[in-house]
C-alpha cells in the first residue's frame, strides 16, 4: 500500500498513456507524483525540485510527456511524471549547460507540439528542441529580434513556429496582430545530416510488453542500406517477463502509445518526426455471447411459438421464488409475461439430468468459439428450485468461493445481477487467501476447470437465467446476456412426504396378507361359523327390508 499522502495539491492529472490518474504532491520544496491504480499506487514517482509554483504543460500526442516551467527553469517527463529531468543547452554537439537554470535565462512562454518545443526568453532569444526518445535539449537561434512582453509563441504545423504580438491602437480599442512565422526546418538545414539506429518505446510498459527485431532489406539505388523494423507487441500480463508487482492488474483495460524514432537524431531533422500509434488493451465492442438453442421447446411440441408471442405468461408459486434473491419463499404467486421477442422459444431441459448452457463466441456476427471460460448465473425471477452439481471441496478449491449472496452484500447499493469480471475472485487462485470454511457449500461457478452444472427441482416450468462471463483473462469485455430455459419430465410433487407413504403401502401390504392367511382358517372353526352366520342372517334381514320398501311384502 501507498504511503499516507502527504504536502500540499499541485493538480489532479489524467494521464490517459498510462490509465492512471496523478495527484502532484509539493512539500518542502520537493515535488513528485503520486498514482491512482496497481502497480504504480505502490509507491510516487522519483521527486523533483519544485521550489516555485510551475506550470505544467501536457504535450499532445498522448505519449505521456508533460513540461514544467517557470521563470528561470525548464523540466520535462517522458512517463506521465515518474521521472523528471532537466532540459539541457546545446551548442551543436557540446552541451553547454545540463539545466536551464544554470543557463541563467528567463522564460518568457514555452510552445509544444507532438515533438518539437520553443522556448522564448526576456533577453529576446529564441531556443528550439526536440521532444525525442532520449534526453531533450534545446539551441538557441541567433539575432531573432522577436521579444516583447505580450509575445506568445505556438506551432502551426511540424517545423513551423508562430509568434504573435498584440499592436495596441492608440485611437481605436481594438489592435492587430503581428505574425512572426519561423520554418525550423530552413533554419536548421545541415547537409551533413546522418540518422542512426531507430528506437522504440512504449507508454505504459506495465500494461503493453514489445520486441523489436532489426535487419537489413536490401539497398536503395543510390547504394544506401534499407533496414526493416519487425515490433511485437504483447500485453505484459501474458508475456510472463515482468514481476507481478510490475504489471497492471489484468482486471483493468488500458490505453499505451508506441514510439518509434531515431536514436540520436540531429535536432535538425525536424521533418523526420516520430511514428506514433496509440494502443487499447481493452474490450473490443464488436464481440457478444450467444446461447446455443439447437434443442429448443418449441422445436419438440413442447411449447407453441404463436401461444408464446400472444402475451403468453406463467405463474410462479410463491414456495418457488424469492424477489430478494436470498433464497426465501415469497409472500404471493407472482405472474411473468414472457419476453418472446427478447428471448425467443425457451430451450429444452430434462429436469432430472444435470444441465449447462452451452455458451458461444460471436464477433461482427460471426461465430468464433464456444465458450470454456468461467461464468456465472441467476435466475432473473428470483427462482431458487436449481442448486449445482458441485460443491467448493468437490471442485477443489482451495479458498472460500464466491457466490450470489456474498458478491450482492459487497455491492451495497448496486444491481442484483453485479458480479462480473472485475469483482470476481477464483477460488483455485493462490492470491485469493479467503479461507475454505465450509467445503459443502455449493460451487456455483461453471465453465472453467471444472464439470459443474446445473441440477434442477422437481418442478417443470420456465427458467429466465442471465448469465455473466466472470473470467478475467477471457475479455476485457463484460460479456453478458438473457436466455430461457423449459424444464419438463417432472412428476407433481406427493401430498403426503415420501417416508410416510412408504410406511402406509407396508403396512396395508402386510395386514392384506395376514388376512388372506387367516379369514380362510377362522371359516372352519366353530367361531368361524358363528360370525359367518352372522352374516347370512344379517343379508336376509336386509333383503326382506329392500322387499318391503319396493312394496313387494
Amino acid at each position: 500500500m501507498q504511503a499516507e499522502l502527504v504536502g500540499t495539491l499541485g493538480g489532479i492529472f489524467s494521464f490517459h498513456s498510462l490509465s492512471q490518474v496523478g495527484l502532484l504532491l509539493v512539500d518542502q520544496q520537493m515535488a513528485m507524483f503520486s498514482y491512482s491504480d496497481h502497480p504504480l499506487n505502490r509507491s510516487f514517482g522519483l521527486p523533483f525540485d519544485c521550489d516555485r509554483t510551475l506550470d505544467i504543460l501536457i504535450v499532445p500526442g498522448q505519449k505521456g510527456i508533460l513540461i514544467f516551467w517557470f521563470q528561470k527553469n525548464l523540466l520535462v517527463s517522458r512517463n506521465s511524471g515518474q521521472l523528471v529531468e532537466s532540459v539541457q543547452v546545446r551548442e551543436g554537439q557540446r552541451i553547454l549547460y545540463n539545466s536551464i537554470l544554470k543557463a541563467n535565462i528567463t522564460i518568457h512562454s514555452v510552445a509544444a507540439n507532438e515533438n518539437e518545443l520553443a522556448v522564448l526568453t526576456r533577453e529576446n532569444n529564441l531556443y528550439y528542441g526536440s521532444l525525442g526518445i532520449q534526453s531533450s535539449s534545446l539551441i538557441k537561434f541567433a539575432g531573432q529580434n522577436i521579444w516583447s512582453q505580450e509575445a506568445v509563441l505556438t506551432f502551426t504545423d511540424v517545423g513551423m513556429l508562430e509568434i504573435l504580438t498584440p499592436l495596441p491602437d492608440m485611437i481605436f480599442p481594438a489592435f492587430d496582430f503581428q505574425k512572426c512565422l519561423l520554418n525550423i526546418q530552413a533554419l536548421l538545414m545541415d547537409p551533413q545530416l546522418q540518422a542512426g539506429i531507430c528506437k522504440v518505446m512504449v507508454s505504459n510498459p506495465h500494461s503493453l510488453g514489445l520486441q523489436a527485431v532489426i535487419y537489413e532489406d536490401g539497398y536503395t539505388y543510390d547504394g544506401n542500406t534499407k533496414h526493416r523494423l519487425n515490433i511485437s507487441l504483447k500485453q505484459q500480463h501474458h508475456w510472463g517477463r515482468a514481476d507481478p508487482n510490475f504489471t497492471s492488474s489484468i482486471k483493468r483495460p488500458t490505453i499505451s502509445t508506441i514510439t518509434l524514432d531515431i536514436a540520436n537524431k540531429e535536432i535538425s531533422c525536424v521533418d523526420l518526426k516520430p511514428l506514433t500509434a496509440l494502443i487499447s488493451v481493452g474490450c473490443d465492442l464488436e464481440k457478444k455471447i450467444v446461447i446455443q438453442n439447437e434443442l429448443s421447446a418449441c422445436h419438440h411440441g413442447v411449447l407453441d411459438p404463436v401461444a408464446l408471442q400472444d402475451n403468453y405468461s406463467y405463474i410462479i408459486e410463491r414456495e418457488a421464488y424469492d424477489p430478494n434473491f436470498q433464497g426465501q419463499q415469497a409472500e404471493e404467486d407472482l405472474e411473468v409475461y414472457y419476453p418472446y421477442e427478447k428471448l425467443g422459444c425457451p430451450l429444452l431441459a430434462y429436469y432430472d439430468t444435470p444441465w449447462k448452457p452451452v455458451v458461444e463466441l460471436w464477433r461482427e456476427g460471426k461465430f468464433q468459439e464456444v465458450v470454456e471460460a468461467e461464468y456465472v448465473l441467476l435466475e432473473m425471477n428470483g427462482l431458487f428450485t436449481y442448486t449445482y452439481s458441485l460443491t467448493a471441496g468437490m471442485a477443489g478449491c482451495s479458498a472460500q468461493p464466491q457466490n450470489w449472496t456474498t458478491v450482492t452484500e459487497m455491492a451495497g447499493n448496486a444491481a442484483s445481477f453485479s458480479w462480473d469480471r472485475e469483482n470476481y475472485m477464483s477460488c483455485h487462485d493462490p492470491d485469493y487467501h479467503e479461507p475454505l470454511r465450509w467445503p459443502d457449500v455449493p460451487y456455483q461457478i461453471l465453465g472453467g476447470p471444472t464439470e459443474n452444472k446445473v441440477v434442477f427441482d422437481q418442478r417443470n416450468g420456465i427458467y429466465i437465467f442471465f448469465i455473466s462471463i466472470v473470467d478475467p483473462s477471457y475479455s476485457y469485455c463484460h460479456l453478458e446476456t438473457t436466455f430461457s430455459v423449459y424444464v419438463y419430465g417432472a412428476f407433481p410433487l406427493s401430498i403426503f412426504p415420501p417416508e410416510i407413504t412408504i410406511v402406509l403401502l407396508t403396512v396395508a401390504t402386510l395386514l392384506s396378507v395376514w388376512l388372506a392367511y387367516m379369514i380362510p382358517q377362522l371359516l372352519h372353526m366353530e367361531q368361524g361359523l358363528e360370525v359367518s352366520g352372522f352374516w347370512a342372517r344379517l343379508y336376509q334381514r336386509c333383503r326382506r327390508s329392500c322387499a318391503c320398501l319396493w312394496g313387494s311384502c
